[in-house]
């Protein structure tokens, strides 16, 4: 099995990522549960982070047929601190506004099977990449999970661990929680890393958008291969960008 990308932009795209920490709501969130105290300023990025991810984690345990009557991380850590328990997916919405919060760069992705057309129920999973500064570079994190993936010490991103695992390359899996097995991890995960999706701008896709035509996701997909039908029947074509090169998807946040 060979799936590959292009490395050079193809693109006339700029994506960027302005730092939300000072939003009225993250700003709140932060204050409401010191969550600067969380961050070690003599520890790095990536060792803060999953510090931030294990306090997330400690809120609640988590409980499948308890969905939240709001999405919203105020109210579930509101309600957790009350002591109910939510699905291991809510964990993500609360991750994402905390390390947000922090002015850490976090982005939602959408991982799709490659399969998905044989598949009678198939839905995407839904996982976070994060920008770690000191490194220059993004990588994957699951936040249902609290798993990552490094290879050499280093965290990978979503397609360096799609290649890592093509390759059968020796990797080291973190995790803390072993809500599942590594190996068992791996392979779900594994048929997951084919057709990748993220948004460029926050917010929803509103009419507006889609009769003007503005560019709201890209979707990255191997060279010489197509996004699944079933995945292609749901694009908003005027409002979602198809491209194969990793300098579209990964954005160098240095530039």
């Amino acid at each position: 099995m060979s799936l590959k990308f292009k490395k050079k932009k193809q693109l006339d795209l700029r994506i960027t990522y302005p730092d939300r920490s000072n939003d009225f709501y993250l700003k709140k969130l932060r204050e409401d549960y010191d969550l600067q105290s969380l961050v070690d300023p003599d520890l790095s990025d990536l060792q803060n982070i999953l510090r931030i991810q294990a306090w997330v984690h400690s809120r609640w345990k988590p409980d499948h047929k308890n969905r939240p009557r709001k999405n919203y991380p105020s109210y579930l850590l509101k309600e957790a601190k009350k002591g109910k328990n939510f699905r291991a997916v809510d964990y993500g919405t609360v991750s994402i506004a905390c390390l947000q919060s922090l002015g850490y760069t976090v982005r939602g992705l959408w991982l799709f099977p490659g399969k998905m057309d044989e598949m009678e129920n198939a839905r995407a999973h839904v996982v976070h990449e994060i920008y770690l500064k000191d490194l220059k570079k993004w990588f994957f994190i699951d936040p249902c999970f609290n798993i990552l993936v490094l290879k050499d010490g280093i965290p990978l991103n979503a397609v360096e661990l799609q290649q890592a695992l093509i390759h059968e390359q020796e990797v080291e899996v973190k995790n803390p929680l072993h809500k599942i097995n590594t190996e068992e991890y791996l392979e779900w995960i594994g048929s997951y890393l084919y057709c990748f999706t993220i948004s460029l701008n926050k917010g929803s896709i509103s009419l507006c958008d889609r009769i003007m035509g503005r560019k709201k996701k890209i979707t990255l997909v191997p060279v010489g291969e197509n996004p699944p039908r079933k995945l292609q029947k749901t694009f908003r074509r005027r409002t979602n960008i198809v491209t194969h090169s990793l300098g579209d998807f990964y954005v160098n946040m240095e530039n």
